[in-house]
């Protein structure tokens, strides 16, 4: 137990600055069940799907286990298989651990996006021909070391977070400046491997108009939000219950992905405890990480949502399931 709140209050490092104080939001102002709109099984024999981003123009990026020869596909809203590409391996055009990295640009038939190499820690630019499924692969930064995120900021700058699970900016002289509170002192300055996994690790999301990233810990009820100017942190919350309440009736609470939409930033949300059932909600913020709606849903390994319509796609690959719900209702809850 003692292990457990030390690891809680070393989670808590990049919010412990002298001017900032940790805000625990305790409820939100509304909260109700959110139906899907639409549930389909998916065929794990044609699109084992574990991940998924969108793109553009109801084009969907899923990342896919045991695809076969191909680790990604394009699909539409209706699960058509539009492309695949991608392999696995060390070889040309290959991937070693491959992970979406961010859309860029769909030109006729032709779809631009990122693809990440964690293991590896390079980024491509691969453009995959909707077509025909060709595709041209370029590397865009190899960064010599496993990347956990890498998101390109222009002018050969890059925002990351390696191994270590410590956010910083890669400039084009080579030099690094960590965001306010990831330096050294935070989840040590070693890289991960297999004598060192960070206790606190993280994922996270870039704004809609970029100057933003929010933070959210796979291990622990945390946001953070830091300014992509100048790495300070903007704002911190911790959700529902503090160290000594997760301690003391054994709760488990975590986030597991976020995603924006119209301004909002999304989370979803996961509470275990134990004798007790689970707790899965989708909890709306607005950009200042004010509470606005939290929804009970069913639980969900990832999702996506059509920066247009509102249209979310949650994929549950345990039970072989997508999920739809319309997030456009957000809206009339401010």
């Amino acid at each position: 137990m003692k292990r457990i709140l030390k690891i809680f209050l070393l989670a808590l490092i990049p919010c412990g600055c002298m001017h900032k104080e940790n805000t625990l939001i305790r409820k939100f102002p509304d909260e109700e069940l959110l139906w899907p709109v639409k549930t389909v099984h998916f065929d794990p024999l044609k699109t084992n799907i574990m991940t998924i981003d969108y793109a553009t123009d109801g084009l969907w990026v899923c990342k896919l286990v045991h695809g076969g020869e191909n680790c990604f596909a394009v699909i539409n809203t209706d699960l058509d298989i539009i492309a695949k590409f991608g392999k696995e391996g060390r070889g040309p055009d290959e991937f070693n651990t491959p992970f979406f990295s961010g859309f860029n640009s769909l030109t006729g038939d032709s779809l631009s996006v990122n693809i990440r190499d964690w293991s590896m820690g390079r980024l491509y630019n691969v453009s995959v021909c909707l077509s025909d499924g060709g595709t041209s692969t370029s590397l865009l930064k190899d960064f010599g070391k496993p990347m956990r995120a890498v998101y390109p900021l222009g002018e050969n700058s890059y925002l990351c977070n390696g191994d270590n699970n410590r956010y910083y900016f890669a400039g084009p002289d080579g030099k690094t400046e960590y965001l306010e509170g990831w330096d050294e002192e935070f989840n040590e300055a070693v890289e991960n491997n297999e004598w060192f996994i960070p206790d606190n690790q993280t994922s996270q999301v870039l704004s809609e108009n970029g100057s933003a990233l929010y933070v959210y810990s796979l291990a622990f009820p945390i946001i953070y939000k830091h300014s992509i100017e100048d790495g300070r942190l903007m704002n911190k919350k911790i959700l529902f219950h503090n160290q000594k309440q997760l301690i003391k009736e054994q709760i488990s609470a975590y986030f597991q992905v976020a995603g924006f939409y119209n301004g909002h930033f999304i989370a979803f949300y996961r509470e275990e405890r134990a004798g007790d059932a689970d707790k899965n909600r989708l909890l709306v913020f607005d950009r200042d990480l004010n509470p606005v709606i939290a929804y009970n849903v069913e639980n969900m390994n990832d999702f996506a949502i059509n920066s247009d319509s509102g249209l979310m796609m949650a994929v549950n690959y345990d039970e072989e399931l997508i999920r739809y719900y319309d997030m456009s209702t957000i809206d009339d809850k401010l």
